[in-house]
């Protein structure tokens, strides 16, 4: 296969390759910060390889000087994107100064002085310059607790170096190359193959790298909500939105009703008879499939001695695994209603006692005062 055959078919690889970036970004650029600056990089990779194929149809000011620029500039922005992916902060200044000394080389031995050994060597040392960067900040500068996922992509930056030093050298031991690009050479025929399979590579290692830190986010926001439901000072319940069926409840729920965990999972609210009146259950699931969570609403419900306990209950839908589920929470408010009736008994009969006071006064003073008439009549 001659290396013009080569860029064609790495052109249309690479078109793919960005197609599938485009829709990893597209699927988190919510969730995760850095993705756009792939997507730059495989936009500017693509380009670079149109702008190749085309060496001897466009100038060589687009074809080469352009080309590889834009090479190089596209492994920076996807520098750029891996440091804000794993939150780090980064400055470009030292890229930037390499990318236009880069740029000058490729340049002076591309118009001033006519060298494709150069240009090879220089094009090799360039990427080897942001790769090592590349490695290093997946395998040392991310956090001890995701590098287990950034591992595999530093591994891949890691193999491009190896692979650029190899060329080099290869390069030096064979000084004497021609000056057309699309001659064969079983060196280069290597090495841009190889390139391939490592651009194919980055990006399956990329997107497996952003589905491992979805997981890890899930596992990790499951921990968090199954700490915070089990540990709830609430009557805490999960049911199936499809059949009111209960999930899960947490240990308040079984102090608080009196029910097992074993006795209430799989059954539903009707069948445990918990509201004290249906008419509120039909409120909230009504309330709910509108998509209106319910906060603070004061409902009775039954426990298993048969007593009532009074509560503010709140529900909203989630969704876990893709299932709608209720999540339900009910403050026990019976120890404080309790509190309020006693409360309010005691002021009722403090009222009553000063009202009577009161009256007693009245008519003290009423007698007075026909006790003061009598006596000025004398």
């Amino acid at each position: 296969m001659d290396i013009k055959t080569i860029f064609i078919v790495s052109t249309l690889i690479y078109f793919l390759l960005t197609i599938l970036i485009i829709s990893l970004w597209r699927q988190n650029k919510n969730r995760n910060k850095g993705i756009g600056f792939w997507v730059i990089h495989f936009i500017l990779l693509t380009i670079a390889q149109v702008l190749i194929a085309m060496r001897g149809v466009i100038p060589d000011i687009l074809s080469i000087v352009l080309a590889n620029a834009l090479v190089i500039l596209g492994v920076i922005f996807l520098y750029a994107g891996l440091n804000q992916f794993i939150g780090k902060t980064y400055k470009q200044i030292h890229n930037y100064i390499f990318l236009a000394i880069f740029t000058g080389v490729h340049y002076y031995f591309t118009f001033i002085i006519p060298d494709l050994w150069i240009r090879n060597i220089n094009s090799s040392i360039g990427m080897i310059f942001v790769f090592v960067q590349c490695a290093w900040l997946m395998l040392h500068r991310t956090n001890f607790n995701t590098r287990h996922i950034t591992k595999s992509v530093g591994i891949v930056y890691i193999v491009y170096t190896i692979i650029n030093i190899f060329r080099i050298v290869e390069l030096f031991n064979n000084h004497s190359q021609s000056n057309n690009f699309f001659e064969s050479n079983n060196l280069e025929t290597t090495f841009l193959l190889l390139l391939i399979i490592m651009v194919i590579w980055l990006a399956y290692d990329l997107n497996l790298m952003v589905n491992e830190r979805l997981l890890m986010e899930v596992k990790s926001e499951g921990e968090k909500f199954s700490v915070a439901f089990f540990t709830s000072p609430y009557v805490m319940t999960i049911t199936r939105a499809a059949d009111g069926k209960i999930v899960n409840v947490n240990d308040t729920f079984t102090k608080v009703t009196g029910y097992t965990h074993d006795e209430v999972v799989g059954k539903n609210t009707i069948e445990l008879g918990l509201w004290s009146r249906n008419e509120d259950r039909v409120q909230v699931v009504n309330s709910l499939l509108k998509g209106e969570p319910v906060k603070n609403m004061e409902f009775i419900f039954n426990i298993k001695s048969g007593g009532t306990i009074t509560g503010l209950f709140s529900a909203n839908m989630i969704k876990i695994e893709n299932e709608p589920l209720i999540l339900s929470s009910i403050d026990d408010i019976t120890k404080l209603k309790h509190e309020e009736k006693e409360l309010k008994k005691h002021i009722d009969e403090i009222e009553s006692i000063n009202k009577t006071m009161v009256g007693r006064e009245l008519k003290m003073i009423e007698l007075k005062k026909e006790i003061d008439q009598l006596r000025s009549k004398k």
